[in-house]
């Protein structure tokens, strides 16, 4: 028991020894409402939990799509409520990427490390894939770009809405409304010297633990009773 619990402290110095660096957006909920000349009313209003998040020296992208569907002289609006948490510890950033950039060119967001780790993130509603639109409907596109960088590190969280209006100069038209998400991280491969200490005192840790779950026990000699 004893070298189970030193194993399990090991392993969390370890694994809390990781340089906190990272990218995260939350998509949290969204309303969508249509608006005729009767009147307003809310065809879906929900709690939603889309998540994107990366740390380490990488970068994603996800995308959700949402049906709309509105009729000549109808106004379909969707809400999306989110929250981006940006968090880097400011170490050197040698590489090996130079740039990222998000991959809508008509939109398109660079981040340079500038010699330092950074976090990007950016969110964006009412894209559409320009290879397959259909053309009686008109979305307004919304978004929001954060980044954090540079040496001394920081971090920054950030909460808001992003809204996308949505209308047609046809009798009827249907078609697929995005909420696309882009992260990235820039991220030192070498921890700062407090997770040094960290790391090093979880890897010392581990080993005792091992040797003490391998004491054996002493066995009794043959035709021996215990006592």
């Amino acid at each position: 028991m004893k070298s189970l619990v030193i194993m399990l402290v090991g392993a969390c110095l370890v694994v809390g020894a990781r340089a906190q660096t990272f990218a995260e957006v939350v998509l949290t909920h969204v309303q969508q409402s249509l608006t005729t000349s009767s009147g307003s009313v809310i065809v879906r209003d929900e709690d939603i939990y889309f998540k994107l998040r990366t740390h380490g020296d990488a970068e994603m992208a996800r995308v959700a799509s949402f049906e709309v569907a509105v009729n000549a002289g109808e106004t379909m609006t969707m809400v999306f409520d989110y929250t981006i948490t940006l968090s880097n510890l400011g170490l050197p950033y040698p590489g090996p990427r130079t740039e990222y950039c998000t991959p809508i060119s008509f939109v398109s967001q660079c981040m340079e490390p500038n010699g330092a780790e950074g976090t990007f993130a950016q969110v964006l509603v009412g894209f559409r894939d320009p290879r397959n639109v259909n053309p009686f409907i008109d979305m307004t596109i919304d978004e929001v770009t954060l980044t954090e960088a540079g040496s001394g590190g920081g971090h920054l969280f950030q909460s808001g809405r992003l809204t996308s209006v949505v209308t047609t100069n046809a009798e009827s038209g249907v078609d697929f409304l995005s909420a696309i998400v882009f992260v990235n991280a820039f991220a030192a491969p070498v921890p700062e010297a407090s997770t040094w200490i960290s790391m090093l005192a979880g890897m010392f840790l581990l080993p005792v633990a091992v040797a003490l779950g391998r004491r054996r026990v002493p066995s009794m000699s043959p035709g021996s009773r215990p006592q």
